[in-house]
This record gives C-alpha cells, structure tokens and sequence, in this order.
C-alpha cells in the first residue's frame, strides 16, 4: 500500500511540471500581441525667412509650441488624444507613437496654436472637426515670428518606421518694397501725391483646417488639397499650378462669423473677415482688423504728422520713388472665388487684395490688386508697384475703366518675385493697364 501510494505522488508531481505557463498556446493566457513604433520627426519647411519691415530688417519665424491630435481610425474609433509639445531648439522635434500591429491612426500637428484654441479643438472627433475645425488670426494665432503652420498623416503600424512632418505655414506673405509715381498722363503732373494708407482689404480671418471631416493621404491634403491643381490665369506671380482653394456651399463667407461657447479668446463672436471693402461705398476704405491682424494687414501713413508725401505740388520731375519696406501676412486664401477686377458695382467679387489708397491732389484714389490663387507657405516680393494713371474711386474693384504696375518674385518659404507692377486704367476703355 505504502508503495502505490508512493507511485500515486510521483505521478501528480510529473503532471505538475506540464502545467501549462501564461503564454502557451492553449487554455492559459495568451501571447503578447506584437506592438509596432512610429517615431514622427517634426519640423517647419525653412526655418527663417528674410522680409521686409519697417526697418527693413529681417524677420524670423520658427515654431513656439506644438499640438499634436490623434484619432483612432478603427471601425470602433476611440476618444483623440491631444498632446502638447515644447519644440526641440535643433528645429526638428521627435515623437514616438506605440500601438499593436496594424493600428491605424490619423495624426495632425499644428504649430503656434494660442493655447485656447488649441483646448477647444481638445476632444473634438474627426466629423466636429469639419465645422468646428477653424483657426482665427484674431484669436491669438498669429505673431510675425509664429506663423500658424500645419500637417497630418495616415499611420499604419505594420513595422517600425519614421515619418518625416516638416509643417507648412497657412498662410502667405507679400513684401512690397518701393513704390513709384510715373504718371502717362501730363495732366498728372506737377500734382501733390500723398500715400495714405496700404491694406489687405477683405482679410481673410479663418482656416477651416480639416473641411471633409477625413485624413486624406499626403501630409498637406487634409488641409490645403492637392497641390497639382491649374490655376487661375492670372494668379499672383505668375504661377500656373499649385493648391487651389474655391467656395462651396458649406464655406465661410466674407460677412459670416460664428459664436464660439470656448474659452478665453474662444469665447465669443468671431468674425471671417476684416477690413472689408465688398460693397463699400465710394471713398470708402475699412480698415478695422484687431491687434497682431492689423499689424500683418495696414500699413497707415499719418499726413498730418508730413508722412506719406511722395510728389510735392507743382514739382514736374518725374519718377517719384517711396520707399515702403513693409511685409503684410494674410491666410493664403480668399473668401471667394476669383474673377475680374474690373467690373460693375454689383458684380465686384470678395476676393483678398492689396489696395493702396493715393492722395492726389486732395482727392482718394484706390489702386486695388486681386491676391489670386495665391500659395500657403510663400513669399511674394514686390520690388516696386508702378502708378500710371487715376486708379479707382472704390476701393474694391475698378469700375471697368482704370491704372497701375506691378513686379512679383516668389521666395522660398517658397519664392515668387514680381519686378515691377503698373497699376491704373485706360482712360478710354476702362480695362487695366497692361503688365509689361
């Protein structure tokens, strides 16, 4: 007896040592799943640019601070995470992102974000962010050194990989260096020509930075579309294709604004545009942009205080040369879509423009340039705007009869320069001045 009982024991010890441990295939716990890492390395398409301001000096924008969203885009989908980043001084910022294999993930990144916008984005799915996604200049997001700036992509985490992420700027910049008085006409001559006022009229305020609700492939598409697109023939600079952007029926109007239940600057009224000129009457020039927008879009000269003056009374030389020296920032789009600046009083168009208000003798002329398909992230240098002849007496469009020059060249950011720009109209027929 003593011996089976011995043999009994022997045996339940043996089954002891196959018990199955975590891990096993079976009926214990089962294997680790296989995890994956994307190291997302971020970072601004060219660092420092060199514009031209007040004190021709140059300019340096860079990245202050970094927000980071990321979306499930599985069937299930779960709550986005929003991370907060400070940018590494080398001017490439890393982070990691670990999840199990075959993960998918939306991730957009926005730089120089004002902290309460960034909160209100905070938690917001994918299809709240095709209405709720805008970024507003007046709402703290914009300094001349801090360019709002944007990317996203697509992940799958089938392997461990690193993705770059430069980030492009949402919005475009235009140095207007020299402008000079060389008028055709001889009855021009010898008048008093004051500069009064340059502007950005009908300023965009708003980026709707996620329109279809969805992340599209490439890094820039999601928010600018593609970038192959023909545009319009006459597209500032001279380029021919690029991102295009055009109005449907969910976009932001030129008069529209909305009211935002967030907080601090998110808390409140905001408006789509300002400084708009749409409509106005004649002589009429608005220039009612708030804070850091006002400084990116009017340059005012106070001719009570002798500033301005370009051509004395009864002075007969000609040209006349001002210096401006004055870089002005705007979101790369309009409001509207592009069509003809020279046209009837109720078929003018709310495009951006770059309006220069001119003093002759006593009496406002306005010397308006459509900002066409113009290009996030570039610089268009103008070298000297050239006025030929009366402009307009509405700020926004010429009344099918009008005069002026310019000359454009784009930098990189990405560049686009223009040389000379003549600016005025056919007494006779009414149509702008040809570009030389």
């Amino acid at each position: 007896m003593k011996k089976i009982l011995t043999l009994l024991l022997s045996l339940l010890a043996l089954a002891g040592c196959y018990k199955e441990t975590p891990g096993q295939v079976g009926h214990g716990t089962e294997l680790p799943q296989e995890e994956h890492t994307v190291t997302l390395r971020i970072g601004s398409r060219s660092r420092v640019t060199k514009a031209y301001d007040i004190g021709d000096a140059p300019l340096n924008d860079g990245i202050r601070r970094l927000d980071v969203y990321v979306y499930d885009l599985s069937a299930t989908g779960g709550e986005p995470r929003h991370i907060v980043m400070t940018p590494d001084e080398s001017g490439v910022t890393t982070l990691e992102l670990k999840e199990k294999k075959d993960q998918q993930l939306g991730v957009m990144v926005i730089g120089n974000l004002d902290p309460d916008s960034a909160a209100y984005y905070d938690g917001k799915t994918l299809s709240n962010l095709s209405t709720a996604g805008r970024i507003y200049l007046s709402a703290g997001n914009f300094a001349p050194d801090a360019i709002p700036m944007i990317a996203s992509s697509r992940l799958t985490f089938n392997q461990d990989q690193t993705v770059e992420l430069p980030l492009l700027r949402i919005m475009c910049r235009i140095d207007v260096n020299n402008l000079k008085v060389d008028f055709d006409d001889a009855n021009l001559l010898g008048k008093e020509v004051w500069i009064k006022n340059i502007i950005i009229g009908n300023a965009n305020n708003v980026f709707c930075f996620m329109p279809g609700g969805s992340f599209s492939s490439g890094i820039y598409t999601t928010h600018f579309g593609a970038d192959t697109c023909r545009l319009a023939d006459n597209a500032l600079g001279g380029i021919r294709t690029g991102f295009r952007y055009r109005t449907n029926a969910y976009s932001p109007t030129i008069s529209g604004s909305g009211y935002y239940s967030g907080s601090g600057k998110m808390n409140g009224t905001l408006y789509n545009a300002y400084n708009v000129c749409f409509e106005r009457y004649k002589g009429a020039l608005t220039m009612d942009a708030p804070g850091t927008m006002r400084e990116a879009t009017v340059q005012h000269y106070d001719k009570s205080a002798g500033s301005g003056k370009i051509v004395s009374a009864g002075d007969m030389t000609t040209p006349h040369t001002f210096k401006v020296g004055k870089s002005f920032y705007a979101i790369y789009h309009s409001l509207a879509n592009p069509g003809d600046i020279n046209s009837d009083y109720s078929s003018q168009i709310a495009t951006q423009k770059l309006i220069f208000e001119i003093e002759i003798d006593g009496k406002s002329w306005f010397y308006p340039i459509e900002l066409t398909d113009t290009q996030p992230n570039t610089v268009y240098q103008i070298e000297t705007i050239t006025l030929k002849s009366l402009g307009s007496e509405y700020a926004n469009f010429y009344v099918k009869k009008h005069t002026a020059a310019m000359s454009v060249s784009v930098k990189n950011w990405d560049e686009a320069p223009i040389a000379n720009w003549n600016l005025g109209v056919d007494p006779d027929t009414g149509e702008p001045l040809p570009q030389d």
